[in-house]
C-alpha cells in the first residue's frame, strides 16, 4: 500500500505543481520515480481477473481505482514507460456497479434449471422425432463449443455483457442435447452410460452446492489459464475437485438425511413403507 500511495502522490504532485515549485525536478524525473514504483506492483496484476490483487488474492477497490487513475494520467500525458498500462484499463469494468449488476439481470440469465424445464415440457407436450432430436443435440454441442471458446478466449472476463451471455449460452447448448438421450431406453443404452447418468443424477444437487466453493478457492488462489490449453487444464481440475467434493457430500450428508426423511414419513403415514423403501434404495 505504501508503494501505491507513493506512486499516486508523485504522479499527481508532478501534474498539479506549477513549474517553479518543482525544485528542479522535471516531468521525466517524476515519471522515472513512478516507473520504478510500478515495477514492484506488476506482480500483483492478475491476468485472469484483470485487476490488481493483494496477498490474500482479493482485490481492493481503492487500490485499483488509484492505479487506474495513474495509468490514465500516464496515457493522458503521453508517457510511454511502465506506468502507462493501456491494456489494464479494463479495471474500470470492475469499479462500476453495472459490472456486477449486468450479470444478474433475470431476463438474460436463463440458466440450466429453466432450460431443463423447457426441454422436459417440450418432450412431454409434443412428439419430437428422432431426426429433430439428433439435430438439436448437434446444435447443442456447437453452442456449447461456442461457450467454451468465449471462456477460453478471455472474453467472459473482459466484457460484462459477454459474461452475462455466457451464463445463458452454456446451459442452452447443454439443454439442447437432452431430448436425444431422453428417447433412449432399454438395451439401446449401454450399462456404463446408464450408471454414469444415474450417479450424476444422484450427485447433481450436491454438485450444485459444491461447485461454487471450488470456484471461489480457485479465484482466491489465482488458479486459471490464459491460453486454451491452460483454461482446459483448469476446467478439468475444477470438475475433478467439484465432483469429488459432491460425491463426498452426497454420501456423508445428503443420503443419510434423505433416508431419515423417508423413515419419518413412513412412520407418520405420509408415504407407504414400500414407497419409502424404494426411495431409500434409489438414493
Amino acid at each position: 500500500m505504501r508503494r501505491l500511495a507513493a506512486l499516486l502522490f508523485v504522479v499527481l504532485a508532478g501534474l498539479a505543481s506549477p513549474a517553479p515549485a518543482r525544485a528542479g525536478l522535471t516531468d521525466a524525473d517524476y515519471w522515472a520515480f513512478a516507473d520504478r514504483q510500478m515495477g514492484g506492483l506488476d506482480e500483483r496484476w492478475s491476468v485472469r481477473l484483470h485487476e490488481y490483487v493483494g496477498k490474500s488474492g482479493e482485490a481492493e477497490i481503492r487500490e485499483n481505482a488509484a492505479l487506474l487513475m495513474t495509468h490514465a494520467i500516464a496515457a493522458y500525458t503521453g508517457h510511454s514507460g511502465p506506468t502507462r498500462q493501456d491494456g489494464r484499463l479494463r479495471i474500470a469494468y470492475k469499479l462500476t456497479s453495472s459490472y456486477e449488476k449486468v450479470r444478474k439481470v433475470t431476463l438474460i440469465r436463463l440458466d440450466a434449471i429453466l432450460y431443463g424445464v423447457i426441454a422436459t415440457y417440450a418432450c412431454r407436450r409434443w412428439v419430437i422425432g428422432i431426426g429433430i432430436r439428433r439435430a438439436l443435440a448437434a446444435g447443442g454441442l456447437a453452442v456449447t463449443a461456442v461457450a467454451i471458446w468465449m471462456l477460453a478466449s478471455g472474453r467472459v472476463n473482459a466484457d460484462p455483457w459477454m459474461r452475462a451471455a455466457f451464463f445463458s449460452v452454456m446451459p442452452l447448448g447443454l439443454a439442447a442435447t437432452l431430448p436425444l438421450p431422453a428417447a433412449a431406453t432399454g438395451r439401446r443404452v449401454p450399462a456404463p452410460v446408464r450408471n454414469v447418468v444415474r450417479v450424476g443424477a444422484l450427485w447433481s444437487y450436491s454438485l450444485y452446492l459444491c461447485n461454487l466453493p471450488v470456484q471461489r478457492i480457485m479465484i482466491w488462489r489465482d488458479i486459471g489459464g490464459t491460453t486454451v490449453l491452460g483454461c482446459a487444464a483448469a476446467s478439468v481440475g475444477f470438475l475433478a475437485v467439484a465432483i469429488a467434493w459432491a460425491a463426498a457430500n452426497y454420501a456423508a450428508v445428503e443420503r443419510p438425511i434423505m433416508r431419515a426423511r423417508e423413515r419419518v414419513a413412513a412412520r407418520l403415514g405420509l408415504v407407504s413403507p414400500v414407497a419409502a423403501g424404494e426411495t431409500a434404495v434409489g438414493t
